[in-house]
């Protein structure tokens, strides 16, 4: 399996376990739908993990955000 094939499925992974609502973010946007047409993977993976998951320049930052997600998702749930 090679390393492009890998990300693929990672990120497949990534989407079917996301939200609902994240999933649509992911797959709306224009950035992913440009990584994906140029068969940018890896850029596609970032930019869904950054969405789905959340993520930082700073492990402080990715944890904030990570948290933040979490906790949108949640009340989401509720409402």
């Amino acid at each position: 399996m090679t390393r492009k094939e890998k990300l693929e499925e990672e990120l497949s992974q990534l989407l079917n376990a996301a939200p609902d609502h994240r999933r649509k973010q992911v797959l709306e946007s224009v950035e992913y739908k440009i990584a994906i047409q140029d068969g940018d993977v890896a850029g596609a993976y970032e930019f869904a993990y950054g969405i789905v998951i959340g993520s930082g320049k700073t492990k402080r930052e990715a944890k904030k955000n990570a948290k933040q997600i979490k906790k949108d998702d949640f009340l989401r749930e509720i409402a």
